[in-house]
C-alpha cells in the first residue's frame, strides 16, 4: 500500500467515524430517547447510516487491494507506479467516458511497462505526471467544456441531496406529513457548496501528487461547523445570520414538486451524456 493509498484509506475512516458519531448524537438528542420511548424508525435510520459508513471504508479498502492485484499495475515499481497513480487518478476523476478512461489507462500502462523494461528513467518518460495528465485531458477538450459537464453534476447532486435529506427527515418520524418537512437554510447552503464547489475541487486536487488533498472533505466539514458556531456567537444579532443558522425552508411542498425534481434529475443525466458526446467526442 502506497502513501497515497494510506491517505485515502485514512480519510475514509475518519469521515466514516464522524458520520457514525453524528448518527449516535442524533439518536441521543431525540426527545423520545430522553423520555425512554424511542421509536424504531429513527433507530433503523441510524443503523443504516452506520452500516453505510462502515461499508464505504470496506469499499475503499477493496478498491485499493484490487488496484494492487491488477496484473499490469503489479508490474510497475518505484517512481513508475507513483507517476502512474497520479495520472490514473486524474483520468479517473475527469469527465471522460468510461471507454475513454479505459483506453487511456491501457495505453498508459503499455507505455510505462515498456519504458520500465527498457531501463529508462520514469521522469524522462513522463516528466511531471500532473502536467502529463493535464495534456491528455486537454487533447480531448478545453477546460471550459469539462466545467460545463461538472455543472451538470452539481445540479444533479444538489437536487439529490434535497430529496435524500427530506426523505431521511421524514423517516425519522413518519407521522409527519412528507410535504411539510423543512430543511434548515444552513443545510441548503452546505448542499450548494458541496455540490458546486467542494466536489469539483476535491476531484481536481486529489488528482495531484499531494496525498493530503484526500483530507479536504473532512477538513471542510470541520471548518463549516466551526464557522457556523462562530457566526452564532459573534454575529447572531444580524438578521441574515439568524436566518442562515435557524431559518427553515420547505423545498418539497407538494407531489408535483417532488416529481419535478426527479424528472429534472433524469433530464440532467441524459443531457450530460449527450453533451459529453458532443463536447468530448465519445459517449
Amino acid at each position: 500500500m502506497t502513501k497515497r493509498d494510506k491517505f485515502l484509506l485514512l480519510s475514509s475512516i475518519l469521515l466514516a467515524c464522524c458520520v457514525i458519531v453524528t448518527a449516535f448524537l442524533g439518536i441521543k438528542m431525540q426527545p423520545e430517547y430522553l423520555k425512554g420511548n424511542l421509536e424504531w424508525f429513527p433507530l433503523i435510520a441510524a443503523v443504516l447510516i452506520i452500516l453505510i459508513s462502515i461499508s464505504s471504508v470496506l469499499l475503499v479498502l477493496f478498491k485499493i487491494k484490487k488496484l494492487h492485484r491488477g496484473k499490469a499495475e503489479g508490474m510497475l515499481t518505484g517512481d513508475y507506479y507513483r507517476h502512474y497513480e497520479v495520472i490514473r487518478d486524474a483520468i479517473a476523476n475527469s469527465q471522460l467516458s468510461g471507454n475513454q478512461k479505459k483506453e487511456i489507462k491501457e495505453d498508459l500502462l503499455d507505455l510505462l511497462i515498456s519504458a520500465q523494461r527498457a531501463g529508462k528513467d520514469a521522469a524522462m518518460v513522463i516528466g511531471d505526471p500532473e502536467i502529463f495528465a493535464m495534456e491528455i485531458l486537454h487533447s480531448f477538450a478545453k477546460p471550459s467544456r469539462y466545467a460545463i459537464l461538472s455543472l451538470f453534476d452539481g445540479m444533479i447532486w444538489f437536487l439529490s441531496f434535497i430529496i435524500g435529506v427530506n426523505t431521511f427527515l421524514w423517516l425519522e418520524n413518519i407521522e409527519q406529513y412528507y410535504f411539510r418537512i423543512t430543511i434548515s437554510a444552513s443545510m441548503v447552503v452546505l448542499f450548494f457548496i458541496v455540490s458546486f464547489i467542494l466536489m469539483p475541487l476535491t476531484r481536481k486536487l486529489t488528482s495531484t501528487k499531494n496525498p493530503w488533498m484526500f483530507m479536504l472533505p473532512l477538513s471542510f466539514g470541520f471548518a463549516y461547523v466551526i464557522l457556523a458556531e462562530l457566526s452564532r456567537r459573534y454575529f447572531y444579532f444580524l438578521g441574515s445570520v439568524r436566518w442562515l443558522l435557524d431559518g427553515q425552508l420547505n423545498l418539497i411542498p407538494s407531489q408535483v414538486v417532488l416529481v419535478s425534481y426527479i424528472c429534472v434529475i433524469a433530464i440532467l443525466v441524459v443531457c450530460k451524456k449527450l453533451f459529453r458526446s458532443k463536447l468530448l467526442g465519445q459517449a
